[in-house]
């Protein structure tokens, strides 16, 4: 590959890599809106359920309890998109020149107490134990 053509097409891996980046974030954004749907009608169903005292309930909360661990497991997988994304930036900036001005750099040096992937993960715990919980009550 000739030497002026290489800097053009690692401009164009770079524009691409920005287009995959943002498409996993949203999915990421897609994931827990449409997480938050399902669960919203599933506790529905359980507050409709808790006032014609309804045998469905238990079974409503271990299907709350299968879906959050199903959308935790997309998340984590998201995420794992998303850092290989930002590692081929992070290597693209570095044969661009870039050095560590680059947005994925910044985006990889960036230190955080709370992250969004540590938040998500908190908040899918904090389901989960919720609707155990919630199960176990129903159960006695």
């Amino acid at each position: 590959m000739p030497e002026s053509i290489q800097p053009t097409i690692l401009k164009d891996l770079y524009v691409e890599l920005g287009k995959n980046f943002r498409h996993f974030l949203a999915w990421r954004r897609f994931l827990f809106a449409g997480y938050f749907a399902i669960i919203a009608g599933i506790i529905s169903a359980f507050d409709w359920g808790t006032k014609s005292t309804s045998y469905l309930n238990p079974f409503l909360l271990l299907v709350a309890i299968v879906i959050t661990l199903l959308f935790w497991v997309l998340d984590v997988r998201n995420r794992q998109l998303i850092r290989n994304v930002s590692d081929a930036g992070v290597n693209l900036e570095k044969k661009l020149g870039l050095g560590e001005r680059g947005s994925y750099s910044i985006y990889k040096n960036e230190e955080h107490l709370l992250t969004h992937s540590g938040i998500l993960a908190l908040f899918y715990i904090f389901s989960i134990l919720a609707f155990t919980t919630l199960l176990v009550a129903a159960m006695v």
